[in-house]
């Protein structure tokens, strides 16, 4: 799969220009493979030819079938995930269409039946944004005693319940996730080395650092151990919980810090299937991940590859945990802050979903209270909501100017999606949208280990030398 994708944009991916639409409206793209096509994989509508379409050229023609697409006609089955364009028989000229082919929206078909064709081209159509979800299986933690694993998430879970929880609360941005492949993926037990790709998309064999975790066992009980804890002006852990549920203003005066052990980052990384990871010439391009794991960290409900002792990115691979011990299956203990630095009690499987009581939309459900209706539990919908939104280049709250961040939401009383709560501000969704449209249009695109130009501009940052050569 890997190596098809890299293959496909390889070939010659040129982007088109998404559609500029309202704020309010979904974000759609068309991307262009020159000289691709896809086997099978059709949406049952059939071919929609050019003599009968009306086009004088094939620029109309083009159009036409984009509409049709857009529009519903190009649906069949399946629903319309982009069409061929084939050429008249016996020649080389590319400027007579002779019809074009319809193919489905289940986007995994369409990407594993891509190859190349110097007599035809593909033009996909990305009707919201694709997200592939990796649910980590094999493998088992311990935290305080108990044994956690995700073993009761599903793709029925993913797919009916998760993803449908994501967008309610993205839908303010007039942004959408869509399922590129749902995966029940095998956990790789890596111990002291782990595979990367190299920028030509060949598999190399990459040493941990040595103060790292060398085998697998070390690694599954390093991540339960480390998380975010709060701490003190001298390093001490903070265990007084009326200290944690102090205001950032306060923590602030007193030198209190919310401490993640980054280096989770780089040991769930290489425990991930290469073959299922982007590579680098994937970086900055429509392809968007989602990992569910046992546990994610201490008081962790979720990690968007933000930061490593080793490298700094911004969502890579976005890791979210099936458990957490951070509210405690949805209850909530006195000993944790908005921060989302606690003492951290024994782990509970995370709700799916949010107990939405002011309605079905994310302006009539603020949160006035961090604990309070309607946001009475955490989940993993809201957390990948949240995660999700560093992808898009969000930051939390608290490192915006003051007027950006009072834009729709006030997070101290955590109703901001980027801090606890479910709303997004204004520069925050006009952020978040252009972000997107630049992946979707491949306008990120840049080297791993420099980020001087389109990486850097989608929310990028630093080197990825540790998890790419």
């Amino acid at each position: 799969m890997k190596i098809l994708l890299s293959l496909v944009l390889a070939i010659c991916l040129f982007p088109i220009t998404g559609t500029a639409k309202a704020a309010n409206e979904t974000i759609t793209s068309w991307a262009e493979y020159k000289d691709a096509a896809v086997k099978g994989a059709g949406s049952g509508a059939g071919r929609f030819y050019f003599k009968k379409s009306g086009a004088s050229n094939k620029e109309a023609f083009i159009k036409i079938c984009k509409e049709r697409c857009e529009g519903g006609k190009g649906d069949g089955r399946t629903g319309c995930g982009g069409f061929v364009l084939n050429y008249k028989k016996g020649t080389k000229d590319k400027t007579k269409p002779a019809y074009c082919v319809f193919k489905s929206n289940v986007m995994q078909s369409v990407t594993k039946a891509m190859y190349r064709r110097t007599s035809k081209d593909f033009y996909r159509y990305f009707s919201g944004l694709p997200l592939r979800v990796h649910i980590m299986r094999g493998i088992e933690m311990t935290v305080d005693g108990t044994k956690v694993n995700t073993n009761h998430i599903t793709i029925d879970t993913v797919r009916n319940k998760l993803l449908p929880e994501v967008n309610k609360v993205w839908q303010q941005a007039g942004i959408k996730w869509i399922e590129e492949s749902i995966i029940l993926e095998k956990v790789v037990k890596s111990g002291k080395t782990f595979s990367v790709w190299d920028e030509n998309d060949k598999l190399i064999t990459k040493s941990m650092p040595a103060d790292y975790p060398q085998t697998y066992a070390e690694k599954i009980k390093f991540i339960p151990a480390n998380g975010r804890l709060l701490k003190d002006k001298y390093g001490k852990l903070v265990t007084d919980p009326d200290k944690h549920l102090m205001s950032s203003a306060d923590k602030k005066k007193k030198g209190y810090k919310c401490k993640s052990n980054s280096k989770r980052s780089l040991i769930l990384f290489s425990m991930m299937e290469p073959n299922n990871r982007s590579g680098p010439n994937q970086l900055g391009t429509e392809l968007f991940h989602l990992y569910i794991w046992p546990f994610t960290g201490d008081t962790s409900q979720g990690n968007a590859f933000r930061t490593s002792n080793e490298s700094k990115s911004l969502g890579l691979h976005t890791s979210i945990g099936a458990w957490s011990n951070k509210y405690n299956t949805g209850s909530a203990p006195a000993d944790h802050d908005s921060a989302g630095c606690s003492i951290g009690k024994k782990p509970g499987k995370m709700v799916i979903k949010e107990t939405w009581t002011g309605g079905d939309t994310v302006k009539t459900n603020i949160a006035k209270k961090y604990h309070g209706n309607p946001r009475t539990k955490g989940s993993m919908g809201l957390t990948a909501a949240h995660e999700l939104g560093h992808v898009l280049s969000l930051n939390h709250p608290s490192s915006y100017p003051a007027k950006e961040s009072s834009e729709g939401c006030k997070d101290e009383t955590h109703e901001c999606l980027m801090g606890s709560g479910y709303h997004l501000t204004k520069p925050e969704i006009k952020n978040a949208r252009e972000t997107a449209k630049k992946r979707l249009e491949s306008k990120c695109k840049d080297s791993p280990t420099s980020f001087s130009g389109g990486l850097g501009d989608c929310g990028y940052s630093g080197s990825l030398t540790a998890f790419f050569e």
